[in-house]
């Protein structure tokens, strides 16, 4: 919370995140993260509540991730790759009370949300059917709220694979994320004038860490896909001018 206030103080209108043909500056960021953040808080959101999210890479997935750390509510994403019971196994572990989903995943949503006594809200991107919430509302909170959050207050519940049994939440605080952003920020040397390219995911935490906070961190910008593709890889790392991207092995075999 603090460092995007900050940095926004300072970068002000600067660039801070590239989608397509949008570009969000810092202080546009700030903004949304402090609306999205007032109607987490008025539609009764507690501090430590779960918000689950599951959705592929677009803007309003960073949106969530600094709305809900201004909230002091603890974010909680979901593998896309998930079937209806895996995600479920996330909703009901973690307590969730509310979900952040798009369409291609509601007819799952609306399989599982029976069995997940504690989700009050089904909160859409995109087109929200009957009973759910659309995205936009939390644009516009009838005042914005505030909430003190402290750096051992918990940021996100990230999930193992779940490969050698059901998947266990990893708590990451405040502190984490910042302490692990500085550690890349240094180890990777990253200035103001560097463009990181995020191909994936943003459910895992090294989208979240290496291509949202480090960039945040280092007054630097992010450009942001909707996954790896070979065939647009290199035309868009040249289009947006991107100085790194981090991936996994896979990736750097092809």
């Amino acid at each position: 919370k603090d460092l995007l206030i900050d940095r926004a103080g300072k970068m002000k209108a600067k660039t801070f995140l590239y989608w397509d043909d949008d570009e969000i500056s810092y202080q546009d960021l700030l903004s949304l993260a402090r609306k999205i953040s007032s109607s987490l808080i008025q539609r009764g959101l507690q501090k430590d509540d779960k918000v689950c999210v599951w959705a592929y890479n677009r803007p309003e997935y960073v949106y969530l991730f600094f709305g809900s750390a201004f909230a002091g509510t603890v974010l909680t994403p979901i593998n896309t790759q998930f079937k209806a019971s895996e995600a479920k196994y996330i909703i009901q572990n973690s307590q969730a009370k509310v979900l952040v989903t798009q369409p291609e995943f509601m007819k799952m949503v609306e399989e599982l949300r029976p069995e997940c006594p504690d989700l009050k809200e089904v909160i859409v991107l995109d087109e929200a059917p009957a009973g759910t919430v659309p995205f936009d509302d939390l644009y516009s909170p009838k005042k914005l709220a505030d909430r003190e959050v402290e750096e051992e207050d918990i940021a996100g519940i990230i999930y193992t694979s779940g490969t050698t049994g059901y998947p266990k939440g990893v708590l990451l605080t405040h502190h984490n994320y910042l302490f692990n952003a500085w550690e890349i920020v240094e180890a990777a040397k990253m200035t103001e004038n560097d463009r990181f390219m995020c191909i994936l995911p943003l459910f895992h935490v090294n989208g979240q860490l290496v291509t949202v906070m480090s960039p945040l961190y280092a007054s630097a910008a992010m450009i942001l896909l909707k996954g790896f593709s070979p065939k647009e890889f290199l035309p868009r790392l040249a289009r947006y001018q991107a100085t790194a991207f981090s991936g996994v092995p896979t990736v750097y075999a092809i």
